[in-house]
């Protein structure tokens, strides 16, 4: 992690459920603009946290990284962070 923390771009890890398990200080600098607390995030799931997201394109594509074990890399617009 310590290398990621130097970087801007954030990094979420998630585990086979979609369940939060780490990310660098990018995302947790993101998540806090949101209004969560980051350290409250690990072990909760993606669709728990953002439930708005469900039947969406990162639904979509996050069901493929899960089930393919594939990286992938995109952008979407999030309205509640502009």
């Amino acid at each position: 992690m310590a290398i990621l923390d130097g970087i801007d771009d954030a990094v979420v890890k998630l585990d086979e459920l979609a369940n939060f398990a780490a990310m660098n200080q990018a995302a947790v600098t993101i998540y806090q603009r949101l209004g969560f607390d980051p350290p409250t995030m690990k072990g909760k799931s993606v669709w728990e946290l953002f439930p708005d997201l469900k039947g969406t394109l990162v639904e979509r594509e996050l069901r493929q990284v899960l089930e393919d074990h594939v990286p992938i890399s995109y952008e979407f617009f999030y309205p509640k962070d502009q």
